[in-house]
Parts: C-alpha cells; structure tokens; sequence
C-alpha cells in the first residue's frame, strides 16, 4: 500500500478555516499566557469539560469537581463524557473546525506532537508562574510528556505506566527473583515455568501484551533501539531491534513466555493471570487495584527490567486548555487544571481515580505515606518515579508504530522470522518517512 503524506485532518482542517497560529482567535492571548497572579474568577462562568471518565473515574471526577467548587464557587463545571482517547481526538478536530472547543480536555500523550504542531494546546507556563506553581514538584518524565518545543501545554492528569505484576505467593515460596535487568529474565522465565509428562506448560512463566507497542517499547527503548527517530529513520531492522524480538521468538517457542496479540488478548491475558496460569504479567499500574481486588493470591509490583537505561512509558492522560477559546475560558480552566493536579488533592485524586500521584511533595507528605500504607504494591513504582519517561514522539507516530506491530504480531501468532519481518516494517516505514520529507 502506497504511504499518505502524514498531514494530520486537525492540521489540514485547521489550516483550510484558519484556524492555525498566525489567523484570527476568539482568545486574546493567541495561545501565550500573558496572565497576571494569583488567578481568581470573581464573576460567574460556566466551562466545559471533555473527558474519558467512566465508572471509578466518573466517581473521581464528581468528587474532584464537588471539592473545587467549594474553592471556586463563581466556576460551573459541565463534564462531558466523549468516549475513548480516540474518538475524543476525532470530535476535537471537529469541534477545532466548528469552533465549539471545550475550555478543557483530557489528552493521551502520544498525541501531543499532532496537536501542539498546529498551535491547539494553551501554553500553562504563564499561568503556572502567576500562581506560583512549582512544575519541578511533578516527577520529571511525567511533567516533560507533556511539554513540546519548550511549552508545558499540559499537565499530567491521569497517569499510569508498564509494570511487573505478579505472584506473590509463587514467587516467595518457590523463591523466584523478579527480574531486575534483562539479563535476569531468562534465568527467571525458566525457572518460573513448569511443565507436564508430555512436555507442555502447565504454569507459564510472563506474558507481555503485544496487542497494543506501549506494553514492549521501553524494552527496545532501554537497549538503545529507537524505533522512530526525531529525523525521519528507524532502528527497527537493527542487528540489536531483531535479537530482542529473536529473544522473546525462543521464549515462546520453549513454552516460558506468552506475547498475547490481536482481540481479546488483554481481557484473556488478565483472566489467565487471575487464574494463576502466568506467574507474572507486564501491565499497567492503573489496573492493580484490580488485580489486587480480584486474585485469590498475593500481588507483588516490580518496575520494568533494565538494561542500558531502567526506563517505563507514562500512559494515561493530561489536561490542555486550547489555545483559542476567550481568556475567561482559559483562567477558569485553568484554576480547575491546577486544583486537581496541586499536591493538596494530588493523593486524593490518584487514591478515587486508581492511577498514579504525580508529584514528589504528594508522594513524601503524610498522605502520600497513608496511600502506601494502603497500597505497597505502588511502593515498586514510587523507586523509579522520575524514570517514567515520556512516549515515542512523532507526528506519524500512529501510523508507523502500527507497521512494527503488526511485524510483532505475525512473530507472535505466526512464528514468523522476526528478521524479515522486521526488514518488512523497515520499508514501509521509510516509505512514510520519504513522503514526510
């Protein structure tokens, strides 16, 4: 299939009704905060709130805009739910085009370099420093995920990152070691694994998703494989990208490792963990209260193994106040973007929301010692909290991520040669990258 140049529908929509940086703004700022401190709303205003939310969240988000409301009576807060990550990115564009922004929305990270390139996202520096906000406060790759071309065009809000859940009670009583570095898996893998008469696995020693490239990333990433560079090229079809993926090929074939793909394999994968078919699991940390809540056993958290760098991804959402809506939207936005995210509500939001806190003074307060009191299992997570880094960054970052999932996925399903077809990726990305040129 022949490769689109990459323009993304919000940039060439946008660019069509002049809507990008440069053409007319219903905002004053034209995207820069030039704001005055501290922000206060002394007359009453009503703001929209587009977001993800639903069941634990939605509790959360009633909760969070119930407290605030108590600091900011003059701001009415109308949430409104707008489905998943995607299709809240699809209505956004539409509402860029139509003018009917909302004064805030959740954002995944991986969508920020398409939408900061076409000048959507408010810069928060200005606000943050006319009330005194401390960013350094916030761990350092969570706060960077969502800063572009020196810009904090958002906060973190929502975070989550890959962790290694797994089985307490297996692990202490056979005294297994959780991997710490990838030299340590395959010592772990079979020793984890058990077998029957006939040779095949009765207990499995991991499974890593490969339904969606945000669980098995960081390991290419912390071997120094890039798998989309800043300047248009790709490691995927390195000598060290296809040992990796030769590596998790023989695990699989010698029965220790799973690598679930394609539908329903998140769903399956959770229950066999359940189950006890998988000592452990690599998954995110915003579902171990689930976890915690639902196995029979024990449930221990390890970061990520390590290698040349000991680094996870941030998943989850911030929040962005669009650059062109009226000044009075933004200040009001904003006062809700820092009383959520400030570190007196910090621990209370990551507690009802089951994700992570985001701040360092959260994290050491009285509160932030309760909710490990409540929840060790985060302990594993809080070790290497600046280490949570940001995603891969590119504009095209969808459609060249799905060409090395797919190569993954026939190595998974198929047991195909993970050399060729990797190659396989490599060419169809560098045609993607010829057209962006």
């Amino acid at each position: 299939m022949k490769p689109v140049k990459k323009l993304s529908l919000l940039v060439a929509l946008a660019m069509s009704l002049g809507l990008v940086a440069g053409c007319s703004s219903t905002g004053t700022n034209g995207g820069k905060a030039g704001v005055a401190g501290p922000i206060e709303i002394t007359q009453p205003i009503t703001i929209s709130f587009w977001h993800t939310h639903s069941d634990q969240g939605l509790t959360a988000l009633n909760n969070a805009i119930a407290a605030y409301k108590q600091k900011f009576p003059n701001v009415t807060i109308d949430p409104v739910f707008q489905g998943t990550y995607s299709e809240l990115s699809q209505k956004l564009t539409a509402a860029q085009v139509a003018s009917t922004l909302p004064a805030m929305t959740v954002l995944e990270s991986a969508l920020i370099p398409q939408y900061a390139d076409s000048d959507f996202m408010q810069d928060l520096n200005g606000y943050a420093k006319a009330d005194k906000v401390d960013l350094a406060d916030f761990a350092e790759g969570m706060l960077k995920a969502y800063a572009y071309n020196n810009k904090q065009v958002a906060l973190p809000y929502m975070v989550s990152t890959e962790c290694i859940l797994y089985n307490k009670d297996i692990v202490d009583s056979e005294k297994l070691t959780i991997p710490q570095k990838w030299g340590e898996m395959e010592a772990f893998l079979q020793k984890a694994t058990k077998f029957d008469a006939a040779g095949k696995p009765t207990r499995q020693a991991m499974a890593i998703g490969a339904w969606d490239p945000w669980y098995y990333e960081p390991w290419f990433l912390n071997q120094g494989v890039n798998l989309i560079n800043s300047n248009n090229t790709t490691d995927i079809a390195s000598d060290k990208s296809v040992g990796i993926v030769k590596q998790f090929k023989q695990w699989m074939d010698k029965g220790y490792l799973q690598m679930p793909y394609g539908k329903g394999a998140s769903t399956n994968m959770r229950q066999a963990f359940i189950d006890g078919k998988f000592v452990a699991v690599e998954y995110t940390t915003a579902l171990i209260d689930m976890f915690v809540q639902s196995c029979k056993f024990n449930v221990g958290v390890s970061f990520l193994p390590g290698a040349d760098k000991r680094n996870s991804m941030i998943g989850g959402c911030g929040i962005v106040i669009p650059s062109k809506i009226s000044d009075d939207q933004k200040k009001a936005a904003w006062t809700y973007l820092n009383f959520v995210t400030s570190p007196e509500y910090n621990i209370k939001w990551a507690t009802d929301v089951g994700y992570m806190p985001t701040r360092h003074s959260s994290v050491k307060s009285a509160d932030g010692k309760a909710f490990l009191e409540k929840k060790p299992q985060y302990a594993a997570i809080f070790n290497e909290f600046d280490n949570v880094s940001m995603r891969i960054r590119h504009s095209s970052y969808t459609e060249l991520s799905n060409y090395y999932k797919e190569a993954i996925g026939k190595v998974c399903i198929e047991g195909a040669d993970p050399a060729t077809v990797l190659k396989d990726a490599e060419t169809s990305m560098n045609a993607v990258f010829k057209e962006l040129s």
